[in-house]
């Protein structure tokens, strides 16, 4: 197979000598991996994301508009908090906030521990 790739130098002809990278993964090529016998579901996971043992209600389907993540100190979802104004000041000890680059406001950190 002949390929050419074309840049504001000139063109580059290439050929492919190795016809078996081109081929489908055939059973034999795939010796000494077993393949999984486990059971999959095709069924979507529920969140894309862990959800924090701390967290006291369902994250939803989306994030709420001008709402910012708080993340336990493993980096599960705890809770959806204002972004500013009312309500937007975590009320557990000793929160980290995370800001962007323009200075907004991206996520709070819960540093809790389970054992605490």
């Amino acid at each position: 197979m002949h390929n050419k790739n074309h840049n504001h130098i000139g063109t580059v002809e290439t050929k492919t000598e190795n016809a078996a990278a081109e081929a489908p993964l055939q059973p034999s090529a795939t010796k000494g991996c077993p393949l999984s016998s486990a059971p999959r579901s095709d069924a979507p996971p529920l969140h894309g994301f862990p959800i924090s043992p701390f967290a006291t209600t369902s994250p939803g389907p989306a994030q709420p508009p001008d709402h910012i993540p708080v993340f336990d100190s493993f980096g599960a979802w705890v809770s959806w908090i204002p972004r500013s104004g009312p309500g937007s000041a975590p009320t557990f000890n000793e929160p980290i906030l995370f800001e962007n680059s323009r200075g907004k406001s991206v996520c709070w950190i819960n540093p809790k521990w389970l054992e605490q």
